[in-house]
This record gives structure tokens, C-alpha cells and sequence, in this order.
């Protein structure tokens, strides 16, 4: 399995959470606390599997500190390993593309539950 791999589920899972975030919301329901639990930690092992992935890709050797950190506290633990496992000149850009990652992960769950919103507004 190559490291892009989790990235693809954990986009189809932020999708899949946008649309049964849109159902409840246009059914006036608060969604039920199971499913939530279950995308928080279908999402977080996601990163976790990328990580190890990519880590074992670039030969970079895992510490159990910073596999917690990015299991505990992501948006600080994958910008060091990022800057840590890329060559110089490439770590601002992997950075980026991350940073790119995190607004993306936010507009792909409301884009999803958008067609389910505006059909139920109607």
C-alpha cells in the first residue's frame, strides 16, 4: 500500500461524515454519538496508517513520541515530521500541501452535505 492510499479513505470518510451530518441537520437530529466516535477514530487511525506509511517510505525512523503526537496532536507532530523527513528545499512545500490538507478536510465534509441541505430546504 503506497501512503496516499489512507489519504483517499480519509477524504471518502470526511464525505461520508458530511453527508449524514447533512441528513440529521436537515432532519433537526443531533447525530448519534456513536457514529460520531466512529469517523473521529476511523479518521484519526487514517492519519496514523499515513504516517507510518510514509515513514517507512522515506526510511525515516518512528519514535513512539511522535506516533502519539500525531495520533494526539496532529496540526504540531506531521509539520515537524514533515520538516524532519523531507530533504532541504522540499519541507516548506510538504508544509503546505498540509496545511492544504487541513482546509481541505474542512470544506469537503460541508460540500458533501450541501446537495442534502439545499434539497431539504426546499
Amino acid at each position: 500500500m503506497k501512503s496516499k492510499t489512507p489519504l483517499y479513505a480519509y477524504f471518502a470518510i470526511l464525505a461520508t461524515c458530511g453527508v449524514i451530518a447533512g441528513f440529521f441537520v436537515a432532519s433537526n437530529v443531533n447525530p448519534p454519538r456513536l457514529i460520531e466516535f466512529a469517523m473521529m477514530v476511523s479518521t484519526t487511525v487514517l492519519l496514523y496508517v499515513w504516517y507510518y506509511l510514509d515513514a517507512t517510505e522515506r526510511r525515516y525512523r518512528r519514535t513512539v513520541l511522535l506516533g502519539g503526537g500525531v495520533i494526539m496532536l496532529p496540526f504540531i507532530a506531521v509539520p515537524y515530521y514533515l520538516a524532519r523527513s523531507r530533504a532541504p528545499g522540499t519541507r516548506l512545500k510538504a508544509i503546505l500541501k498540509f496545511l492544504g490538507l487541513g482546509l481541505l478536510s474542512i470544506v469537503v465534509p460541508v460540500v458533501a452535505a450541501l446537495p442534502i441541505l439545499l434539497v431539504a430546504a426546499r
